[in-house]
């Protein structure tokens, strides 16, 4: 059986041999204060997670299998010109991933049990067309299909037939499986679930990242605050959740520097391939950037001697990120656009 490549280890190896992507030292220090800073106050915590409207407000195996589903069909959110997407749930307008979880919730809202393996395993593409019906962005009357409607369908397919046959109809047979082990987990993810496997090939050497399937095992851990089902003895494991935006916010913060050549690219919005040497450089940087930072937020907490209340996890990055997401979000784009694919991957 092939086994997931170590994403730590092949962020190293990507940017050892990187040519358009950099890291800074300068940057790494000024986010890793940030983020100790953050840290040392109580800015963050798992229960942030819970506490947004659209996700499970309850710990329980419910919320494995909404968390599960969820990430099989997280991807391609990105709106060719003019035509973003939204979703209207409870007199609010959602768009990109949390549009997703929009769906889902109105869909249980309305008596069909769309977090049921055996349900989502079984349908047609006519109810996934009906169940998934969305809007253009500010304009509820104008009807529009998501970006990858099939690919998300087949996922479903897929993924609840896996569910049904191996594990009894209950991702939670897969995490307890693992015995409270992140890599076990992921291993087993990888092993069971082919659309997880976000993989390539660089410099001749196969290369991993599987974004959707640490985002699935942070989701969990962070639900569950780190406890019973979502505890993880091993939750170091778990690297960046790098997908377009993540290299994007590492680099407005002057972690990441790119090259003239690649700063261009991305200001023409080109549409790029999943395996492009350039995409595979900013997530590749982009992780090993992390481990820099989370490196340095580990020393600081040896100089001062304070034992922070949480450790540095991809979890509270992601956390890091809403933030700049809410408050800065158009300058981030207007001083240079994230990389754009067509996807499953992220």
């Amino acid at each position: 059986m092939v086994k997931p490549v170590n994403p730590r280890e092949t962020a190293k190896f990507i940017a050892k041999r990187a040519k358009n992507v950099k890291v800074t030292d300068k940057g790494v220090k000024k986010v890793a204060a940030d983020l100790y800073s953050s840290l040392f106050r109580g800015a963050y915590t798992l229960s942030l997670w819970r506490e947004h409207n659209l996700n499970p407000g309850i710990s329980n195996e419910f919320a494995i299998n909404w968390i599960f589903l969820v990430n099989s069909i997280n991807f391609s959110y990105w709106p060719d010109p003019d035509q973003e997407f939204a979703v209207t749930y409870k007199q609010a307008e959602y768009t990109g991933y949390w549009a997703i979880c929009a769906i889902i919730n109105r869909a249980l809202n309305q008596g069909i049990p769309m977090v049921s393996p055996e349900y989502y395993s079984n349908l047609s593409y006519d109810q996934v067309q009906r169940i998934f019906r969305a809007h253009k962005k500010g304009k509820p009357n104008e009807p529009m299909e998501l970006p990858l409607l099939k690919e998300r369908a087949n996922i479903m397919k897929d993924n609840g037939k896996i569910l049904v046959k191996k594990f009894s109809s209950n991702f939670v047979t897969v995490v307890v499986k693992a015995k409270k082990s992140a890599r076990s987990l992921l291993q087993l993810i990888y092993e069971n679930f082919p659309s997880f496997r976000d993989e390539c090939v660089f410099n001749k050497e196969r290369v991993g990242f599987y974004r959707r399937a640490q985002l699935l095992i942070s989701d969990i851990y962070a639900c569950h605050e780190g406890k019973n089902l979502g505890k993880f003895d091993d939750i170091d494991y778990l690297t960046l959740l790098v997908d377009q935006r993540a290299p994007q916010y590492l680099h407005f913060c002057n972690v990441l520097s790119y090259s003239l050549e690649l700063r261009k690219k991305l200001k023409l919005g080109e549409v790029l391939k999943y395996d492009d040497p350039d995409v595979i450089e900013m997530r590749g940087v982009a992780i090993h950037a992390y481990e820099l930072i989370k490196r340095e937020v580990k020393r600081m907490q040896v100089r001062c001697g304070v034992k922070l209340p949480l450790p540095l996890t991809p979890t509270i990055m992601e956390f890091y990120f809403w933030d700049l997401e809410r408050n800065r979000r158009d300058e981030i784009d207007r001083q240079l656009p994230s990389h754009k694919i067509r996807a499953i991957h992220y």
